[in-house]
């Protein structure tokens, strides 16, 4: 739910300030979601009624995957068991006609269960208002395994400048899809104190990658040496 949040204010702030391109063609993510028995139905409803509302990374959510893109898109297949959500993740080709394989991932049910630091206790919530929130968690989950496989940063020294010491963020857009901004942080993110860093404008075509400076007190207050990790991505089509 917190991930949630943080994205769709990130997207609102590239919204108030962002490119035209971003505004124009905000790109497809064709998504469809298979479930069997009645736990795993009710969590797919309640996915494909947030997923009706809102964009997902930044790009326009359509429920069914066509046999092939009409242009630049991802895909996202999903099973629900009863015990785990199995997801497929696909691209598509350079040449816009067919898709290409990302990679898959598992999310086990019970980490629908889990209450992220600093939200209110779930333990207490029980029918639709508990179903809503394991529904928002599981997309939260899908979208951050997503981002995985799309966006890629890595931290690395850069000169000492007067004594101190700059570092470079290398990112790299392993999707098919322009990268217009990003939120990064360490593994502290989620407190009050440790907000994610955005970065817009960014602008990075399919395929590439971008290094961009980082003072020593950001990745200082963002504990970036700890780890680094993409929180939220706007995505855009070509």
């Amino acid at each position: 739910m917190r991930k949630i949040a943080m994205a769709r204010q990130f997207v609102a702030r590239l919204e108030d300030g962002g490119t035209s391109s971003t505004r124009l063609d905000p790109g497809s993510l064709y998504w469809e979601v298979e479930a069997e028995g009645e736990r795993p139905r009710d969590l797919a409803d309640g996915l494909r009624s947030l997923w009706g509302k809102y964009s997902v990374l930044g790009l326009t959510a359509t429920e069914g995957v066509p046999a092939s893109p009409k242009g630049p898109a991802l895909a996202c297949k999903m099973e629900i068991g009863d015990a785990a959500v199995d997801v497929k993740l696909a691209a598509s080709h350079p040449s816009g006609t067919d898709w290409v394989a990302l990679g898959r991932f598992r999310i086990k049910l019970p980490e629908l269960e889990a209450t992220p630091q600093g939200d209110a206790d779930e333990s207490h919530a029980t029918g639709t208002e508990g179903g809503c929130r394991q529904a928002a968690r599981l997309g939260d989950l899908v979208a951050g395994g997503m981002l995985g496989h799309l966006v890629r940063v890595r931290l690395s020294h850069g000169p000492k400048v007067k004594g101190k010491d700059t570092y470079r963020i290398k990112i790299v857009n392993d999707s098919p899809l322009i990268l217009n901004g990003l939120a990064l942080g360490g593994p502290k993110v989620g407190d009050e104190d440790h907000a994610p860093s955005t970065l817009a404008g960014l602008s990075i075509p399919p395929l590439k990658c971008l290094t961009v400076p980082a003072t020593g007190d950001m990745v200082s207050r963002l504990h970036l040496k700890d780890g680094m990790s993409v929180f939220a991505a706007d995505l855009s089509g070509l």
